[in-house]
């Protein structure tokens, strides 16, 4: 899937994967939001594509993801953006979020700290939350509420401020602690040190919980959170956090090969492997072996073949791997692709518009199977997934042959459940976006 943009994708955070599952892609100028559709019959894919656009005078720094949000916001789905000016900028949609262009909604502007904003992070709590780094070490946590009298706009609420260490905050993230340890705050520094803090539901109070890694000025650039692990990587090192167990959380470090700046993490709980991935392509693949957990080099090679033959498929120039920069990996709704964006910025990006290419990659898994599939279709009629149905689907649909889709359907007519009941209502919007898909993947097409 290709994507032409104006300036380059940012090197840190430029790409994102939305809990609505579209790609999210930030650059200098404008933040593109692309929704994925199924591939038609000569297995191109296709998507959706809107974009949301800070004024010119400044630029675009950092992009974080805002989302899912309660029915008191007029709107699902946000984004944060860091803009260059040292404020925070809120955008959402106010239409169709696949159709219209997403519009600024809410900004926030530190009138206390006497630094540069240099990193962001949101999530919701009670309320979107959003937490702003600077590079004196403060961290700002900023409440964003709708307007009482427009529901559409964000205000700025509750402000804490937390002291991150004496370097530029580089990363944060939000993580949910569960019910022992409540909403956590990552904040990751240039030196290469990293804390955890606990921060109270009512954004008024926070308190250490951990340290992670040292101070050895090679700073945390990606993290990964799922079923109660919370993974940190830079270069050299992955840091893997107990966030669920009670007490102090325990922290175990794995080392990593030779690599460039890492970029993205992705933890695989199915196939229990975590895949780490640098900018020069890269992709180190860890497993747990004897309780501890450890390196995979013959998983690696393996991964990176197929990686490389999911990328040959796609170019019409020659290249090497290794000289192709990675932006992000990412896992999709069922487990069924390792998506990633892989770019050459060198020798192809620039066409005769001036106008560069991105391109989005989705490399199958070896072990993917029918019984999967069907598996995973029935884990949906259950409710058993994140994000919009839609895009859940399009992930088992994409590509799909008419004899996997007649097994999808004969899987979902197969489960007994009752009139009425939520479970029949899910199947029968399953099977209806079933019938909606390209005719390459019809349900008039599977029963010839």
């Amino acid at each position: 899937m290709d994507v032409k943009l104006a300036k380059r994708p940012l090197s840190l955070g430029g790409v994102l994967w939305s809990t609505a599952n579209r790609w999210v892609i930030g650059t200098k100028g404008r933040v593109f939001i692309l929704t994925p559709e199924c591939a038609n019959a000569s297995g191109r894919r296709e998507r959706r594509e809107v974009s949301a656009a800070i004024e010119p005078a400044n630029s675009i720094e950092a992009v974080c993801l805002l989302e899912p949000l309660s029915e008191q916001y007029a709107y699902d789905n946000a984004l944060g953006v860091l803009a260059s000016d040292s404020s925070l900028r809120i955008f959402a949609p106010l239409g169709n979020p696949d159709t219209d262009n997403w519009s600024q909604v809410g900004s926030y502007k530190s009138e206390t700290v006497p630094s540069q904003m240099c990193a962001i992070s949101c999530t919701v709590s009670s309320v979107a939350v959003a937490a702003c780094g600077f590079m004196n070490g403060w961290v700002e946590v900023v409440g964003l509420k709708p307007l009482e009298d427009d529901s559409e706009n964000m205000a700025t609420g509750t402000v804490l401020s937390i002291e991150a260490g004496r370097s530029a905050v580089c990363h944060m993230a939000w993580i949910n602690g569960g019910d022992s340890r409540g909403l956590l705050l990552l904040m990751c520094t240039v030196d290469g040190g990293a804390a955890l803090w606990r921060v109270g539901s009512d954004l008024k109070q926070a308190s250490p919980l951990t340290v992670i890694g040292g101070q050895d000025w090679r700073s945390f650039t990606a993290h990964s959170v799922s079923g109660g692990c919370l993974v940190l990587a830079k270069m050299g090192s992955v840091a893997i956090v107990d966030i669920v167990t009670e007490g102090e959380p325990k922290v175990e470090y794995v080392p990593l090969a030779v690599s460039q700046t890492i970029v993205s993490c992705v933890i695989d709980e199915s196939r229990e492997r975590i895949y780490v991935g640098a900018a020069d392509s890269v992709v180190f693949v860890l497993a747990k072996q004897n309780g501890r957990w450890a390196g995979m080099p013959e998983e690696e090679r393996v991964l990176r073949d197929g990686m490389r033959k999911t990328v040959v498929k796609s170019f019409t120039t020659k290249f090497r791997i290794n000289r192709l920069l990675l932006r992000g990996l990412y896992l999709s709704p069922n487990g069924r692709y390792l998506a990633f964006d892989v770019d050459d910025q060198v020798d192809w990006d620039v066409a005769s518009d001036g106008a560069f290419i991105t391109r989005l990659h989705f490399h199958q898994f070896a072990d993917w199977t029918p019984e999967l599939l069907k598996r995973s279709v029935i884990k949906l009629a259950d409710g058993k997934y994140q994000g919009e149905l839609r895009y859940a689907l399009w992930d088992l649909l994409d590509g799909c042959t008419a004899e996997d889709v007649a097994a999808m359907v004969e899987a979902l007519q197969q489960i007994n459940v009752a009139s009425g009941s939520v479970q029949q209502r899910q199947r029968l919007a399953i099977l209806n976006y079933i019938a909606s898909t390209p005719k390459a993947i019809t349900l008039e097409d599977m029963w010839q």
